[in-house]
């Protein structure tokens, strides 16, 4: 789009171009601040004209922006301040810290209003839609009207259908398994098994039969991982005659894996977020579990909210970040801002994700609140604490590499998102390096760049999971998969 732009503009680049770099925040859909910052290079000749007031925000809150602002390195610098004469309320701006965010964001809603602030006035952003799914089921139930963002076809999401599935054979009569819930908790989380089986094993309406079915076999391998599942089926209906719905929801996903599947095997792929993960899904549920305890009626009364409640534009508005740039209200709250959510696992740049809770905070004509479960978004603290100058590179950004000079394409290399993804790349670097040289072979030949940063990412620690990985096959598992499993465990270890 750049290039057509260029072409038309002629040999006098007349373009003039409006924008800001620091509400950059569609990068899945190919956004960059560079068309930005290297205008005077795609455009040369060019000047610029910097607005420097925000007549929107209250000061703490343009504040606030600019001291977390400070912590990203690829921006275009500008001092932003907030309109003359505004009134100076420190608690424009504030944040709250809490085991249950949705039970902090329901009250204060509910607080606005007893105010006499009108429902129109107050929206609820949050960094991926299932989050709101707690908001949304709380102000529902104290008679506030919202957006209701969230349908009953939530019900339907992989992630979701395999933990009410779990549930519901948790608690069933011993003798009655529902089959539809058995062949949905028997692929989630997958255990590779071949879709006859998983058949077989839905026409059993007991562990026993479960049981019998795995002895009877032909495979070995088939039939540990149907004995396994009925392990986890009989370890679940146990916890369940003392366990509640939270407690319950909590050793599904953690006991039986069904949490490390979907990040593992369907959301580890993931380079972007413009939409939530599968196990944003699971912790949503998690978020709600306390408001109906008894594990048998949770599934039902989980549909039954999702299809009694109605969106009314009348309401509060309950949105995603991305849907509102541009928007305005005068109360804004930041629902979630908890690590994870914000920056999310899965997103690649760390500065994008500061955009993101920019834009966030920067909603609000009057006063935004941040609310956060544990541990806390680093984000937060960053709203008051500026970067140490004597750090070459900021805690949380980490600066990609740019190839092309003027008018030439540049190609960036995804951001890694903690330490250790760090720590990993640098060492299979170096192990590259060496294994391509001893061999006589091009570096790439070993693992080119995209597979190198995918196991950084994903850190696989045994042979199947190194399979799952674009790029790997059986030979390259054959070959270097031990040393590879050796430099992530080191790191991991250290």
């Amino acid at each position: 789009h750049v290039l057509l732009i260029r072409l038309l503009a002629g040999p006098e680049a007349n373009v003039f171009g409006v924008g800001d770099d620091d509400q950059t925040i569609y990068g899945y859909a190919g956004a960059s601040p560079a068309w930005l910052i290297d205008f005077t290079d795609l455009f040369p000749g060019s000047g610029s004209y910097d607005l420097h007031v925000n007549y929107r925000c209250a000061p703490a809150v343009v504040d606030g922006a600019s001291t977390l602002l400070q912590h990203n390195r690829r921006r275009l610098a500008k001092t932003i301040r907030a309109a003359p004469n505004r009134d100076r309320d420190r608690m424009a701006l504030e944040h709250r810290s809490s085991p249950d965010p949705s039970s902090v964001t329901v009250g204060h809603v509910l607080t606005l209003i007893d105010q006499g602030v009108r429902p129109t006035d107050i929206a609820v952003l949050a960094r991926v839609n299932a989050t709101l799914l707690g908001p949304m089921l709380g102000l529902d139930a104290a008679g506030v009207a919202t957006t209701a963002p969230i349908d009953v076809q939530f019900l339907d999401r992989t992630g979701i259908a395999g933990a009410l599935a779990w549930l519901r054979l948790a608690t069933a009569p011993s003798r009655a398994l529902p089959g539809d819930a058995l062949e949905t908790a028997i692929r989630r989380p997958p255990r590779g098994l071949r879709r006859n089986i998983t058949s077989w094993v839905g026409e059993k309406s007991s562990i026993r039969e479960i049981v019998d079915l795995a002895s009877r076999l032909n495979e070995a391998r088939d039939q540990n991982k149907v004995a396994d599942f009925a392990a986890d089926l009989q370890q679940i209906r146990d916890l369940a005659d003392d366990a509640d719905t939270e407690m319950l929801l909590v050793a599904i996903r953690d006991e039986v894996g069904l949490g490390r599947a979907l990040d593992q095997r369907l959301d580890a792929s993931r380079r972007s977020v413009d939409r939530s993960a599968h196990g944003d899904d699971l912790a949503a549920l998690l978020a709600v579990a306390r408001h109906q305890p008894d594990p048998s009626a949770f599934p039902t009364w989980l549909a039954e909210r999702l299809t009694t409640v109605t969106p009314d534009w009348k309401g509060v508005r309950l949105s995603t970040i991305h849907r509102v740039k541009g928007r305005e209200w005068p109360h804004v709250i930041v629902h979630e801002a908890t690590a994870g959510l914000m920056p999310h696992r899965l997103a690649s740049d760390v500065e994008e994700e500061r955009r993101v809770f920019h834009v966030a905070i920067t909603r609000s004509s009057e006063r935004t609140l941040v609310v956060s479960g544990t541990p806390t978004s680093p984000f937060v603290a960053q709203l008051t604490e500026a970067p140490d100058p004597n750090t070459p590179n900021p805690a949380g950004s980490i600066q990609p590499k740019r190839t092309g000079g003027p008018g030439k394409p540049t190609r960036s290399v995804p951001e890694a998102t903690s330490i250790e993804e760090a720590q990993i790349r640098e060492r299979l670097r170096v192990w590259r390096s060496e294994t391509a040289k001893a061999a006589g072979l091009p570096a790439y030949v070993v693992f080119n760049d995209t597979t190198l940063y995918a196991i950084a990412d994903r850190r696989p620690l045994n042979h199947d999971d190194l399979l799952d990985i674009s790029g790997i096959g059986p030979v390259k598992v054959e070959r270097y998969g031990t040393a590879v499993i050796e430099i992530i465990t080191a790191v991991l270890d250290a």
